[in-house]
């Protein structure tokens, strides 16, 4: 049975951004909703502020090391960026996480090693909601299918993002 949702985004400038909490510990990551992106995108520039650079190392090797160990293989073709650069990706779910306040559900997202700066909430997520977008006002997703995106990652071996935060967080 499908969600019906009232889920308002955040307006910055003339982006909107969904709240997205449960992939990090305890931390909330704002997802801009690009209707240009085919999938939802995290980096580790997303999770990583300057100074942070072996917190960022760790993190990455942890990545690395559970895609070996899930036997997870990148996307066969590469995505690009409003900028034109190529990034590799890899099929990700997270457990639990709630979108802009909205029961927990899993979360399917590619991560990237590549330079991308923003989490991206991509069409194969909101491929799956219902929303309105007012001229020059707000953007608010009315109704969703019980699994957003999953049907983008069928059939496919994903990353459990959990076991991946999980081990960064002892």
């Amino acid at each position: 049975m499908d969600y019906v949702a009232s889920i308002s985004a955040f307006k910055v400038e003339t982006s909107h951004f969904l709240a997205v909490e449960g992939i990090l510990k305890d931390e909330m990551l704002s997802f801009l909703f690009d209707t240009g992106a085919a999938v939802s995108l995290i980096s580790p520039n997303s999770l990583f502020g300057a100074g942070e650079e072996e917190s960022r190392i760790r993190f990455e090797q942890i990545v690395k090391s559970e895609l070996a160990a899930q036997r997870v293989d990148a996307w066969e073709k590469t995505y690009k960026t409003a900028n034109n650069q190529e990034v590799n990706t890899y099929p990700c779910v997270s457990h639990g996480v709630s979108v802009g306040g909205s029961r927990q559900m899993d979360f399917y997202f590619d991560f990237t090693f590549d330079d991308v700066n923003l989490p991206l909430l991509g069409t194969a997520f909101s491929d799956d909601c219902s929303y309105s977008h007012t001229i020059n006002g707000s953007l608010v997703i009315t109704g969703m299918k019980d699994n957003p995106g999953f049907s983008f990652y069928s059939g496919r071996n994903v990353l459990d993002f959990d076991v991946v935060m999980e081990k960064y967080n002892k």
